[in-house]
């Protein structure tokens, strides 16, 4: 649809393009719904510094309205640093193929998620399209200098998407207090109580020595297979433009996006948003 509008805004009778290119920082933030379906997860993203930029083309219908289209790149995403969830079913799984003698062990271990501490950082590369209405004003008869506001929406298709991990786990942790596993079982798993003293002291023993059995981590995870390829969204922008000739300007934009769609295929994963913000530098050229 949004490709669709952006080629009908060609055949109209414009007064003109302006044909440009514009890049520089944005600041993408993963956002939750605040509902049932967040998860630990999904949960404490902040945001990360980055870029982004494009090529863009103004189709100018009157001396104050025009339709801006492009295509753009777009990287979203957000950073989580200190104690955070991890999801145990994946790591039992490692841990069980390492020793198959650990697998008695988890059933004394929570069930969904274990914490560390870890700095992670996850990045969502977009190839963006949007179609903005577009207002702008001269702030003088003969100013070089213009104002415009514009506000549209944009189609999105996913590019790479990976989730960058360091940090040194075990130790894992049973909960963001930094709860002891071997503590979380004697109060949560009655199971435990009830076995022979030295069959007890044998599963707390190796739960203590997978909970501390450090190694340092430097991972990149591929996490396209678990997120929708497409999305689509509102995006908006304030700017300022100045003439450097009768053919061409230079602008100063600060802008946002919000995407609509959740990124998460499976619910299990929570359900997160996309979203940032921009500050960009353009050059245009009249045609």
């Amino acid at each position: 649809m949004v490709a669709m509008s952006a080629m009908g805004v060609m055949n109209v009778d414009s007064k003109g393009i302006e044909v440009g290119v514009k890049g520089g920082l944005t600041i993408p933030k993963l956002t939750t719904g605040g509902s049932d379906t967040d998860t630990p997860l999904s949960e404490g993203y902040s945001s990360i510094m980055t870029f982004g930029g494009g090529v863009f083309a103004d189709f100018l219908m009157t001396k104050t309205f025009s339709i801006q289209t492009g295509l753009e790149f777009s990287r979203q995403g957000g950073r989580k640093d200190g104690v955070q969830a991890l999801p145990a079913p994946e790591i039992y799984a490692g841990a069980v193929a390492a020793n198959p003698q650990f697998a008695a062990m988890q059933d004394y271990l929570p069930a969904d998620y274990l914490y560390a501490d870890l700095k992670n950082k996850v990045r969502f590369n977009y190839l963006m399209l949007p179609v903005q209405a577009k207002l702008g004003w001269n702030l003088s008869q003969q100013s070089p200098f213009r104002f415009y506001v514009s506000a549209g929406v944009f189609g999105a298709y996913l590019m790479s998407a990976d989730q960058i991990s360091k940090g040194t786990f075990p130790p894992f942790y049973a909960n963001e207090a930094k709860g002891s596993l071997s503590a979380w079982a004697i109060a949560n798993k009655p199971a435990l109580g009830m076995m022979p003293e030295a069959n007890k002291l044998m599963i707390l023993g190796g739960i203590e020595q997978f909970a501390n059995a450090q190694q340092a981590v430097n991972e990149t995870k591929d996490m396209i297979a678990d997120i929708r390829r497409g999305n689509f969204g509102v995006i908006g922008a304030v700017g300022l433009s100045c003439k450097v000739n009768t053919k061409s300007k230079l602008l100063l934009e600060a802008g946002g996006n919000y995407g609509l769609l959740k990124l998460q295929k499976e619910v299990k994963n929570g359900q997160n948003r996309i979203g940032a913000a921009s500050l960009m530098l353009g050059y245009a050229v009249l045609f």
